[in-house]
């Protein structure tokens, strides 16, 4: 299973991966052990379960098996730091991700993004994107694997939270 993943979605010897789930799950044998012993990468666990997020943004792994409830914790603490941000933090959030959204939207269907968009989502990722993705210890990230549960919607929609008055 690990040489037919390793054949479709490749890492390498570089790349760090963050072993954050227990050994007996299957998931985890496969990407610490099996892939791991094929590809040669870093194999990274974190200090204690309570500093996992903390550990894997100082990581910065390329490669990274979590349970939903890493994922959907993460999408949490950014929507919680929207709410709580000033006027022009949310809009700058706000212009970020609309672009961000139209420009995977366009990959995904693999259509071309045309220059504008490349020049929109250029300036998205400067504006937020960057340090987001570092602030969540994503900034190497290529691979990011699940399992055990179906996610919810938020998690892959990741959309902007209601604003409570």
């Amino acid at each position: 299973m690990g040489k037919n993943l390793m054949a479709v979605d490749p890492c390498y010897d570089t790349d760090d991966f963050v072993s954050y789930l227990p050994f007996a799950w299957i998931g985890e044998q496969m990407m610490s052990i099996s892939c791991g012993l094929q590809v040669g990468y870093t194999i990274n666990f974190p200090e204690e379960p309570t500093t996992a997020k903390e550990d894997i943004r100082q990581i910065g792994p390329h490669v990274m098996f979590a349970p939903p409830r890493l994922y959907e914790g993460m999408t949490r603490q950014v929507q919680v730091k929207y709410i709580d941000s000033s006027w022009i933090k949310r809009k700058i959030y706000e212009f970020s991700t609309k672009v961000g959204y139209k420009v995977a939207d366009l990959k995904f269907k693999k259509k071309p993004v045309s220059f504008p968009w490349k020049i929109l989502n250029g300036l998205a990722y400067l504006a937020l994107q960057k340090k987001l993705k570092d602030h969540l210890g994503m900034s190497r990230l290529r691979h990011a694997y699940t399992g055990g549960r179906p996610w919810g919607q938020i998690t892959f929609a990741f959309p902007r939270p209601r604003r409570e008055s």
